[in-house]
This record gives C-alpha cells, sequence and structure tokens, in this order.
C-alpha cells in the first residue's frame, strides 16, 4: 500500500541530518530484527572496469504485519570499505544542499520492496577490492503506548528504526582505452537516437561514472544538442558536476558556445555558471563564525559573484548569437532573454531575433514562452505565429496544446481585441474547441448566447463537450431551466462529478430552492459515484442556496464528507454558517478529550483517530479563515482551549490578525486568464466578490495596502493596466465604507 505525501522538506531526512552529527552511522547498531535489507550487485556481477556503472539492488521486507513502513526519500547511508570521495559533496556543500520534495509511504511486508541504485552516483571508485553495505533510517513504525512517554518522540507518532543489510564484495579492475572510448560511443548513438527515456538516463549515467576527458566533453555536447525537452539536461549537468575534470569542462562548455550548432538553454547557462563557481571555491564562512551575520555576508558575496558570472556567460552567448544557426539559433536567443529580463536594450534587440527564429524553436519552449513568459515576446510582430496556433485543427481537450492555443486566443485578444472575439467566438461555435470560460466572456450576451442552445442539446444528448457545461453554468438563463430539471431529475448521483456540479449550479443560479433540493438528492445519492465527497466545494459560489446540506454535513457518517463540508464552508459560507462549526468543534473536543495521542494515526489514514485529527484540523482552519465572517482576539483563545492536537494549537499563535495600526496588506494571486484572487491576513483565495465583503466587515477608517506586481516578479505578469483597473473596483468599496485603499510596489 502507497501513501504520497507532499512535503517541504523529508521528515526522516532531518533525522539524517541529527543522527549523523551525534556519530558514525555505518556504525549504527540495528534497532530491529523484524526488518530485513538484502543487499546485492545486480546481475550477480562481481568485477567491473574502473568507470563502469555499478548497479545495486535492495530488497526490505517486514516479518512483523502492518507495523513498519519505509520513506521512499528518507536517509540511507552507503558504507563502503575502503572509503571512497563523494563525487558532488564539494558541489552540494557549496550550494547547502537539504534533500526533500514528493516522497512515499510504503507499508512494508513478505513481498519485497525492491530498489535500485548505482553506487558509483555516491563514490569515486578507484582500483582495488570493496566491501559495501548499506544501513537505513528509511524505516520507521508508529509509537506503542509504552514509546509515547518518551522524551524525544517526534510530533507525528513516528520512531525511526535503524536497519542494517548484508555486506556485499566486489573488484574494480583498471579499464583499457578501447573499452572507454567504446562506452562513450554507445552512449553518444543513444542520445542522438530515438530511445526511451530510460535508455537515455541510462546513457547519461555511463558518461557520468566512466569520468574520462572523453566523457566529459561528449556531457558538454550532449548538453548543447537541440532536443525537443530539456528534461535529460540534469542528468547531463550531475555528470560535470561529479566530474573530477573541472576545468576541462569549464573550458569545453566555453568553446561550445560559439559553435553554431550548439545550443546554449537556461540549464547550459546554469551549468557554466555553477562550474566556475565551484572551482572559485568561496570560504564556507565570511569572516568570524560567532558573527551572526556571516551567513547573510556570505550570500550576499556569493549573489554578487554570481550576476558577475551570469553576466559574462550572457556576453559570451550573445557574441556567439550571430554564428548559430537553426534550433541553436533560437534557443540560444530564447535562453539569453531569460537570463536578461531586467536589461531592457538587450530584451529590445534580441526579441526580433528570437521572434524571427519562432519555427526553430522547441513546442514546450514555444508553450512556456505563450504562456506563462509572454512579457519576453509581447508585441504586434507575434500576431502571425499567434494565427498559426490557432489556425491549426482544436487538439484534445485538457492537454498542453489545448492550453497554449487558448492562451494565444487570448494573447491575440490582447493585441487586437476586434480579430481576438472574432476568433474566440469561432471556436465557441466549433464543437471540437474548447474555449475557457474566462474567453467566452470576453464576448458580448448575444454572441455567447448563440451558443447556449446547440449545448444544451448536447449535454442533453450525452455529446456534450467540456465547454458545454461551463456555457450551461456561466450563461445560461432560466429558460433552459426545464432542461436541465429532466436531465437532473433523470442523473442525479449518477453523473460525472464535474458535469453534475455544473448542472446544479446553474439549477442553485436560477432556482434556488430546486437547486438545493437536487444538491440533497446527489449527496444521498452514494452507490454509483463517489462525487458526493467533495459535491460542496465544487459548488462554489453557489453553496449559499445550499449552506443547510453543507451544515448538516459537517455530522455526516463519512469523514471526508465532513472535512469537505468544513471547507467548502470556510470558502463559501456565509456569516450564518460561523456558529455551526464552532457547535461542531466543541463536540469533537467533547469526544476526543483525554485521548489525544489517539488523534497520532497518520500511517492509518481512515482511522478513527486520525479522521478525527485531520476533521479538527479543518474546523480549526474555516474558524480562522472563514470568508463569510470575522474571527476576534478573544475567539483564539477559545478555539486553542477546544483544540487536542498540540501542534494545532501552537499554530493560533502564529495567526496574524489585524493589528489595528499598520495598513493591512492585499496581495492578489494573479493566473493567467483566470479571474485573480487575494490574499488578506489569515484569509485566503477570496474572490474579488468575497474580497468586497471582507472588506465591508471592517470599521470605517482602516486602511489598506493593495499589492502591485512587476513585470519581473511573477510569470505571465498581467499588466499594469489590468491591475489598476481591479484595485479600482475594490478601491471603490473601500471608500464606500470609509476605508482607505493606495498601491504599493511588491517589495
Amino acid at each position: 500500500m502507497l501513501r504520497m505525501k507532499i512535503a517541504a522538506c523529508a521528515l526522516l531526512l532531518l533525522a539524517k541530518l541529527s543522527f549523523a552529527a551525534e556519530s558514525d552511522p555505518c556504525a549504527a547498531t540495528p534497532t530491529t530484527s523484524d526488518v530485513q535489507l538484502s543487499l546485492s550487485l545486480k546481475g550477480g556481477q562481481s568485477v567491473f572496469r574502473q568507470g563502469e556503472v555499478i548497479p545495486l539492488v535492495m530488497s526490505s521486507t517486514a516479518t512483523a504485519p502492518h507495523h513498519y513502513w519505509a520513506n521512499s526519500n528518507g536517509f540511507t547511508q552507503y558504507c563502503l570499505e575502503p572509503i571512497a570521495p563523494d563525487p558532488t559533496e564539494a558541489h552540494q556543500k557549496q550550494r547547502g544542499f537539504d534533500g526533500g520534495g514528493i516522497f512515499s509511504w510504503q507499508e512494508l511486508g513478505e513481498k519485497p520492496s525492491i530498489t535500485e541504485a548505482a553506487l558509483n552516483r555516491r563514490y569515486r571508485l578507484g582500483t582495488g577490492h570493496y566491501v559495501v553495505y548499506v544501513v537505513s533510517l528509511a524505516v520507521w513504525h508508529p509509537a506503542s503506548p509504552g514509546e509515547k512517554t518518551a522524551p524525544n518522540m517526534p510530533e507525528d507518532g513516528h520512531i525511526s528504526d535503524i536497519v542494517r543489510s548484508n555486506k556485499v564484495e566486489f573488484d574494480v579492475r583498471p579499464a583499457s582505452s578501447t573499452w572507454q572510448h567504446q562506452q562513450v560511443e554507445e552512449a553518444v548513438a543513444t542520445l542522438m537516437g530515438h530511445a526511451s527515456m530510460e535508455d537515455f538516463k541510462r546513457a547519461a549515467e555511463v558518461l557520468r561514472v566512466l569520468d574520462t576527458k572523453d566523457s566529459i566533453r561528449t556531457l558538454v555536447k550532449m548538453l548543447g544538442f537541440p532536443r525537443p525537452n530539456d528534461w535529460l539536461d540534469g542528468e547531463l549537468s550531475e555528470g560535470l558536476y561529479a566530474s573530477t575534470h573541472r576545468q576541462l569542462a569549464i573550458d569545453s562548455m566555453s568553446k561550445e558556445m560559439a559553435a553554431p550548432e550548439t545550443a546554449i538553454n537556461g540549464n547550459y547557462f546554469e551549468t557554466l555558471i555553477e562550474l566556475r563557481e565551484d572551482s572559485e571555491r568561496l570560504d564556507d564562512a565570511a569572516g568570524d563564525g560567532a558573527d551572526p551575520n556571516a551567513a547573510q555576508q556570505r550570500w550576499k558575496r556569493q549573489n554578487e559573484r554570481r550576476q558577475v558570472l551570469t553576466k559574462e556567460a550572457v556576453d559570451e552567448a550573445v557574441a556567439a548569437l550571430p554564428h548559430k544557426l537553426g534550433a541553436a539559433r533560437a534557443i540560444t536567443a530564447e535562453a539569453v532573454l531569460r537570463e536578461s529580463e531586467k536589461d531592457a536594450a538587450l530584451l529590445q534587440s534580441l526579441r526580433p531575433v528570437l521572434i524571427a527564429a519562432w519555427k526553430d524553436l522547441p513546442t514546450t519552449t514555444q508553450q512556456d514562452l505563450i504562456v506563462w513568459h509572454w512579457q519576453l515576446i509581447d508585441g504586434p510582430e507575434m500576431l502571425p505565429a499567434l494565427r498559426g496556433i490557432v489556425a491549426q485543427t482544436p487538439p484534445e481537450n485538457r492537454t498542453a496544446s489545448e492550453e497554449m492555443r487558448n492562451t494565444a486566443l487570448r494573447r491575440i485578444y490582447e493585441i487586437d481585441p476586434e480579430e481576438g472575439r472574432r476568433l474566440i467566438l469561432r471556436d465557441l461555435l466549433n464543437t471540437n474547441a474548447n474555449p475557457t470560460p474566462e474567453l467566452v466572456k470576453r464576448l458580448s450576451p448575444e454572441e455567447i448566447a448563440q451558443a447556449v442552445p446547440a449545448a444544451l442539446e448536447r449535454i442533453g444528448n450525452n455529446q456534450a463537450r467540456a465547454l458545454d457545461f461551463d456555457l450551461l453554468d456561466h450563461f445560461a438563463g432560466p429558460d433552459a431551466l426545464g432542461s436541465v430539471q429532466a436531465i437532473l431529475d433523470a442523473t442525479v448521483g449518477k453523473q460525472a462529478c464535474d458535469p453534475q456540479a455544473k448542472l446544479l449550479r446553474y439549477a442553485l443560479r436560477v432556482a434556488p430552492d430546486y437547486g438545493a433540493e437536487q444538491v440533497r438528492a446527489a449527496m444521498k445519492a452514494r452507490k454509483e459515484t463517489g462525487c458526493y465527497h467533495t459535491l460542496l466545494e465544487d459548488l462554489r459560489e453557489q453553496l449559499p442556496a445550499a449552506q443547510q446540506t453543507a451544515i448538516d454535513a459537517l455530522d455526516d457518517e463519512d469523514a471526508e464528507v465532513e472535512r469537505s463540508a468544513a471547507i467548502a464552508l470556510r470558502r463559501w459560507g456565509t456569516a450564518e454558517a460561523e456558529q455551526p462549526l464552532w457547535e461542531r468543534m466543541k463536540r469533537l473536543h467533547d469526544e476526543w478529550v483525554g485521548r489525544g495521542q489517539e488523534l497520532h494515526a497518520p500511517w492509518e489514514l481512515d482511522s478513527p483517530g486520525s479522521n478525527a485529527n485531520a476533521m479538527e484540523q479543518a474546523l480549526s482552519s474555516a474558524i480562522l479563515r472563514g470568508n463569510g465572517w470575522m474571527i476576534r482576539r478573544e475567539d483564539l483563545t477559545h478555539l486553542q482551549g477546544l483544540l487536542l492536537n498540540e501542534y494545532e494549537r501552537r499554530q493560533i499563535g502564529f495567526v496574524d490578525l489585524d493589528s489595528e495600526k499598520q495598513p493591512i496588506a492585499i496581495t492578489p494571486v494573479w493566473n493567467g486568464d483566470l479571474e485573480p484572487t487575494f490574499q488578506m491576513l489569515q484569509y485566503l483565495d477570496l474572490t474579488d466578490e468575497q474580497l468586497a465583503a471582507k472588506l465591508r466587515q471592517y470599521p470605517r477608517g482602516r486602511k489598506f495596502n493593495w499589492l502591485i506586481w512587476q513585470s519581473d516578479q511573477a510569470p505571465d505578469p498581467p499588466s499594469k493596466a489590468k491591475q489598476d483597473a481591479e484595485f479600482e473596483k475594490l478601491r471603490a468599496v473601500a471608500a464606500e465604507n470609509g476605508m482607505e485603499m493606495v498601491e504599493v510596489t511588491q517589495p
């Protein structure tokens, strides 16, 4: 059973840091005999050439069922005798590397959990005889009753275990130059061919581990080889960071920058700059180690040096650009623009070069520029390329190509509104296209009305495109109610989640009583779909018409429905929902008081304790951040008294309530073509209507700062005119209620 989690830093990776600081992990004594970690050499090979990949296979099992778990991103120490250097240690140390990211929890049992790794990625192995074994801190078990009082028990209730593998012996012998040359040739043939992703990665790993002058030059050439995407670049760069031939790598990259066929993309820039940084080896400390500002001073020096190195690399690429050919020219021009966004003169001179080379850019780069970095190419000169995109056959729904097409329509509209409206209307009336509702809103009500009857007919005939339900949800009038009633009466609780939610939102909008009745029916229909789990959230701004159903769901027999109801009431509930949330929190407290330790059961996501813990978090968040009401300072004390989870109780102390002295910052969050949402104090994801309602909850005389985004502070930044228009709309609301709102620049 696999549980996926997202974390800023893996908990067991942090255990690595504290454990390794206290003792040698390789000398650690195992803490359990119930978990077995078996280590072997893949394929049974025991003799390797120097520079040959040494593949290890680790197999983990547990004799105690449902008790031990392994974290895929946890700390694993490879213990080697005799010891060998880590090829990337200096590079990582220079950057303060600390892992983290996506990891998984996997239950260990009789069936082996298999992991593979290349030992050469961790050690640079010379010739000789070696012994290797593994010590893992990636295994943990839930705290037993006797362990729950341990002073060092983690808040999550996990107790880390130390597991040690068997020892494996192997030999590394000298490699012939003939074999080394053959390895390079085979790797190049793979990397320049049409192999699978795994074969590509394997070939890059061969070059990395080989670490000869020939392999390093080849890594550099492959890094500059134009590809449709850059997903392999990280593997190639890692090979250069790990090399013993660092200066050769730097010199080769500098030389390759001038080659007409070498594409200098962003990763090429980054790799060259970091190699040069590594070669300079800035001191680890800046002045006296006791100086509390030492780290900040060091960071400042490094940042200043990074800017100098970046400028040098950009200048080299600009000098080489006139000699670049085809895709290499296009990719290099795009990367230079990315690295020089604040250099207005360079942007002005290189934008025409990039636009002229547009057809030679990889499709993924074109998509990225149009969707996220439009400011680099913005202008009427891009109209031919944009027209070419929307002239193609509409792509499949919910693909990157569809996002690119719809964004291209938006860009055309921004440059030439008349042409943009004509093309949006064309896609609206084309049943094979799926323009977004945000695009459709740019049309007149009369133009939109042309498409609604046909959309309703397709919905009734089960031939609807995705947009048809959006048209009904946002634009259909009361005259469509009869058709929608016929559909809902026959299919409520049976439809797919997204279409059903949009049908119900329409009904709530035009016939609130009927819509609320159908929502209740959909929440009771639990045999054919699981849509009832999140239906209340999916109702979004139409929830108030069905709010009583959400309040009732706070005591639902399904824990997921309870949590979803709390989330829905936080985001879309009215002021009348606050008291029921407090009452549900009180009932939860009374049920679990004195049983706080049972709430620590994240490894059993469907246990009563973990469900109660999750519900407590959802209720606490709803009460604190409810968009329909204001939380008072005395409410925080009351809430802390009801919370049973110590971590949640402490978090209350960090809630940023209105100080009544400083202006309150309002941060718009822009997301491409979508309407912005807003953050203000502890209130998140506010729509403009919700922000207006929230402003009216404050007393007269309150002051607000509206944060303006600069063009280089966000991908796909909104224009100043668009930001000003949104600001003026909300400033007027504030002014009507005797409050002041001013624009300020993002720091």
